[in-house]
């Protein structure tokens, strides 16, 4: 009769044991893996960027529009000491776009009057207060229509980045299910193979090692009463076959 082939228990609880640490390890790292590169991705980076770009342009809108704000409150009261201290200030803010945008400079050319706050310049500012007043608040609307687109693109790129972000958030949320799951079934593999060896391998072979070294013993203690035995069945023999001789000589006497 033909016979199966019987499962290696001992290399099958190794396996189960060997492959469930190797299932631990690679959970480990390419959680690892996953995480760094999460870190570095450019998507990522790209939100963070441009949330950087974002403060910035609100925070450089602000100071500007406070700014602007406190040129209009020194114009309506008439303090043309703070005026002209405030004006200045505004050329330089805008110096570069009065010499490279010909439109700007045709709307605000009067900021070219306040390149310093010397006599003169109060002198004017004195004679032409409505017609500055008239052209910082054209500013503060130019200021405003510049604002709000930048903010508009800054806002839509954001947006579509952060909803990229949020997939790939939810792809190695995806992802860590699965490591997660691979990394438990490998600490399962793993007990299940350590326990069931030493249950069915290793507690054995002990055992068995045991009554082995038991049954030894026990033959070493039988051999050493066997070789008393025999030694002192070869004395009687001895003694015996002295007495015989002893005997016989004294008959022959």
């Amino acid at each position: 009769m033909f016979n199966l082939p019987t499962i290696p228990t001992d290399s099958l609880y190794k396996f189960l044991f060997i492959g469930g640490l190797i299932l631990i390890i690679a959970a480990f790292y390419f959680s690892d893996q996953r995480f760094n590169s999460m870190k570095t991705d450019l998507v990522h980076q790209k939100v963070d960027s441009l949330d950087y770009v974002y403060k910035q342009i609100v925070d450089d809108h602000t100071k500007k529009y406070n700014f602007i704000n406190s040129v209009i409150s020194s114009l309506d009261t008439n303090d043309v000491s703070s005026a002209v201290s405030f004006l200045p200030v505004l050329y330089f803010d805008y110096q570069d776009s009065l010499q490279y945008s010909s439109s700007f400079r045709k709307s605000f050319n009067l900021l070219n009057e306040f390149r310093t706050n010397d006599d003169t310049v109060i002198t004017y500012l004195k004679s032409h207060v409505a017609n500055v007043l008239v052209m910082v608040k054209n500013l503060k609307a130019y200021e405003d229509n510049i604002y709000a687109p930048e903010i508009n693109v800054i806002t839509g790129k954001e947006k579509m980045y952060q909803e990229k972000d949020q997939e790939l958030l939810k792809n190695l949320q995806v992802f860590n299910i699965y490591i997660d799951t691979a990394g438990c079934m490998g600490i399962l593999f793993a007990l299940f193979g350590a326990i069931m060896w030493y249950i069915k391998i290793q507690k054995p072979t002990d055992e068995n090692q045991i009554i082995q070294i038991e049954q030894l013993k026990e033959n070493l203690h039988i051999q050493h009463i066997n070789a008393k035995l025999d030694t002192e069945l070869k004395r009687i023999q001895i003694e015996q076959l002295r007495n015989s001789n002893a005997a016989a000589k004294e008959k022959m006497s």
